[in-house]
C-alpha cells in the first residue's frame, strides 16, 4: 500500500468526527445518538478500508446476472440468417412488359394484309400463332385488336389497333 492511499480512510474518519462534534449541542440524548452513529460510521469505514490482508477494498457491485468479461466471437455473424420467405410472403410473379408496339398494316404482294409490330428500330411482320422474343405468342390478329399471350404465366395483352390508324 502506498503512503498516499494509507491516510485517506483516516482523513474521512476525522472529517466525519469533526462534523458530529460541531453539530452536537445541549441535549444528552442527542449526543448519545450521535455518538452511536459516529461509532457505526467509524466501524463501517474501518471495515471497508482494510481487509485482513491490510489492503483497501470496496463494496461489491450489485448482482446483474450479466458477465461483463464474457468472450464474444466477432468473426461470426451476430444474428442467424432469416429463414426463406414462406409461400404466403412470396409475391406473385408478374408478366414481363410487352416490348413491341403496333406499327401498322400493309397489303403484301399477294394482296393479303401484313401486320407489323416494332421493337426499337426493327419492324417485325407478325402472323397468328407466331412466337415472338421474350416468351410472347401472337394468339389472334383482328380488325381492331391484336391479342398476345405471355406464355410462361399465360397472361394476355390486348393491343388496340384503332387508336393507331
Amino acid at each position: 500500500m502506498t503512503r498516499t492511499k494509507a491516510w485517506l480512510p483516516w482523513a474521512v474518519l476525522l472529517a466525519v468526527a469533526s462534523i458530529f462534534l460541531l453539530k452536537s449541542s445541549g441535549d444528552s440524548a442527542t449526543k448519545s445518538e450521535e455518538a452511536a452513529t459516529l461509532t457505526k460510521v467509524v466501524v463501517h469505514s474501518a471495515a471497508i478500508s482494510k481487509n485482513k490482508a491490510g489492503t483497501h477494498q470496496r463494496e461489491p457491485f450489485a448482482k446483474t446476472g450479466v458477465d461483463p468479461f464474457k468472450i464474444v466471437d466477432l468473426t461470426s455473424s451476430p444474428t442467424p440468417e432469416p429463414p426463406p420467405p414462406s409461400p404466403a410472403e412470396t409475391p406473385a410473379p408478374v408478366a414481363a412488359v410487352f416490348p413491341f408496339r403496333y406499327f401498322g398494316r400493309m397489303a403484301g404482294p399477294d394482296g393479303k394484309l401484313i401486320t407489323y409490330l416494332t421493337r426499337d428500330d426493327t419492324l417485325v411482320p407478325i402472323t397468328q400463332g407466331m412466337e415472338l422474343d421474350g416468351g410472347f405468342k401472337v394468339e389472334s390478329i383482328g380488325d381492331t385488336e391484336i391479342v398476345v399471350n405471355y406464355v410462361p404465366l399465360d397472361t394476355r395483352t390486348v393491343i388496340d389497333t384503332r387508336a393507331a390508324e
